[in-house]
């Protein structure tokens, strides 16, 4: 990345803070001659006027004068002249280089020199900063999302049901909710070729203040979002959730193209992530900082929502174990019935004989007339061998 990048202001917020810098600060931006050349050449020109009129009264002072304005030109290349080198190089070319934001008589400028040989001027200075990417975990520690169900078509997929949920204007009369923990992984890098944008990242407090305020909007975000589904819906369709935050952090409109929120598949929001990883996404609110990645890395039920949550799994597991027992009761009261293999009792009979122990999940059997008593009790005792 070299060169330098500068663009007159077309956002009305930029056009109003760049017509309150000084007129010769704007000077500097609008004639980048200004700074690159006139400036450096001063002391010569200034030289060769001295040496030449001087020249008329004396020879000798006016060489003399001509060559002070060479030299004074070489200590000005000397001392102005600077290289901005890459933050932390390694030497092994992996570095990304870092650059220059420059700064002149404590205004800075949207001017921005990248890697490489650059021009200072006097009484101003380059603020180094770095272009290399860096991830940021992004953690909201409690916020709520509804327990109900969002209604859904028949064969909906989860992430149709998500995607419409997501167009779907939240409900206002949502009662019922639980607390969710929610970790998100974000990787930035500075928005460099956007001189404004640099100056935006100086108004909202530098990197920390920048941080601040896109975690207050992803927790925003969240809100809303947790007004719209149960929180298992978001934990089961993490990519989704990922995708619609870049979308509303950004403003981005190219999902548009790619159906992601009218016909989601795990494919077309994995090739879209990608796409933002690639190309980067710039944040709108005048941040300067490209979202590079967002990663929704999990849905955590905390609180009185988790221990419902555990007992809901439980509850299932249940289920499904008295469901696999009562398969093999029957299975047991069909054999029993073939070892009698005398008429004496049904089907009917020998099932209402045998139940599901709730605490144990065990099949027993219950007390019944003495007279057939011993005979049910072998054969079930042979069934249970056999089944």
């Amino acid at each position: 990345m070299k060169g330098q990048f500068m663009t007159l202001p077309t956002k009305q917020e930029h056009i109003e803070r760049y017509n309150r810098l000084p007129s010769y600060a704007r000077a500097l931006v609008q004639f980048p001659l200004l700074r690159r050349f006139v400036f450096p050449s001063i002391p010569t020109i200034t030289g060769i006027l001295g040496g030449t009129i001087l020249s008329t009264i004396n020879p000798i002072v006016g060489v003399a004068s001509l060559f002070a304005g060479f030299a004074g030109s070489g200590a000005y290349l000397h001392r102005y002249l600077q290289t901005i080198a890459p933050k932390d190089y390694s030497g092994n070319g992996d570095d990304e280089p870092s650059f220059g934001q420059l700064q002149f008589l404590g205004s800075r400028l949207p001017v921005v020199v990248g890697n490489g040989l650059a021009m200072g001027l006097p009484f101003g200075k380059f603020v180094e900063r770095s272009a290399e990417q860096f991830n940021q975990d992004a953690t909201v520690e409690s916020t709520t999302f509804r327990l109900d169900t969002i209604p859904a078509d028949e064969d909906a997929t989860l992430y149709e049901t998500v995607a419409k949920a997501f167009k779907t204007s939240a409900p206002a009369d949502v009662k019922v909710g639980g607390s969710v923990k929610i970790t998100i992984g974000v990787t930035f890098e500075l928005d460099w070729t956007d001189p404004h944008a640099m100056l935006d990242l100086d108004e909202v407090g530098e990197m920390p203040g920048a941080i601040d305020i896109i975690n207050d909007a992803i927790e925003s975000d969240l809100r809303e979002i947790g007004r719209r589904m149960p929180w298992f819906h978001a934990a089961f369709t993490t990519d989704l959730m990922s995708a619609h935050l870049i979308s509303r952090l950004t403003g981005d409109k190219s999902f548009k193209r790619k159906g992601i929120f009218t016909d989601p598949t795990p494919d077309s929001i994995a090739k879209y992530l990608e796409d933002v990883r690639i190309n980067g996404r710039s944040y709108v609110s005048g941040l300067g900082l490209r979202i590079r990645r967002l990663e929704v890395k999990s849905v955590d039920p905390i609180g009185k929502l988790k221990d419902a949550a555990e007992k809901a799994a439980i509850e299932l597991l249940k289920r499904q174990a008295l469901r696999t027992d009562m398969l093999t009761t029957v299975q047991v009261a069909k054999a029993t019935l073939a070892e009698l293999n005398d008429g004496s009792m049904t089907f009917a009979d020998i099932m209402q004989h045998i139940a599901i122990n709730d605490e144990n999940a065990r099949a027993e059997m219950k007390i019944f007339d003495m007279k057939s008593i011993d005979k049910l009790a072998d054969a079930v005792k042979m069934a249970f061998t056999r089944a």
